[in-house]
């Protein structure tokens, strides 16, 4: 769980309760479900982190950059690759799409309610940083690449 910027808390919660038949109780060697962490390419990883860097900062209302500010900065780290905020927008959809084959629901446009807004990205971000596939260290690593 982000705290405040720059400050991770690790928390665990175990939840138990009877199984039909069972008495609840669950075994010392039990694990945490931990949901799974989705590969992302390094360019990938990139400009999903630059959307999510309010949410990832601990901004208590993040909303996603706008994708001139994303095609922007994936500019500045990577100036010869000739980034725009268009090609940033499909890379990110592309992740979408992925993810939502994968079995994440809200993902594309057809699964959320009109008006879709920015309720794409928000999914995507959420579910990346409850899957821990992105983290506050992600972006860390991001600024220290910046120019």
């Amino acid at each position: 769980m982000l705290g405040s910027p720059g400050r991770g808390h690790a928390l665990e919660v175990r939840v138990s309760g009877p199984e039909p038949g069972g008495t609840g109780a669950l075994p010392p060697d039990a694990h945490t479900y931990e949901p799974p962490v989705w590969p992302l390419e390094p360019d990938e990883r990139r400009v999903v982190v630059l959307p999510a860097r309010r949410h990832l900062q601990g901004d208590s209302r993040p909303t996603p950059q706008r994708w001139r500010q994303v095609g922007e900065g994936m500019q500045a780290l990577a100036p010869e690759a000739g980034w725009t905020h268009r090609r940033a927008e499909h890379t990110v959809r592309a992740v979408r799409e992925r993810r939502s084959s994968a079995g994440v629901a809200e993902l594309l446009a057809e699964e959320v309610e009109p008006p879709v807004g920015d309720a794409l990205d928000e999914n995507l971000v959420a579910e990346l940083v409850r899957s821990r596939t992105i983290t506050a260290a992600d972006l860390d690593a991001l600024n220290r690449e910046a120019p």
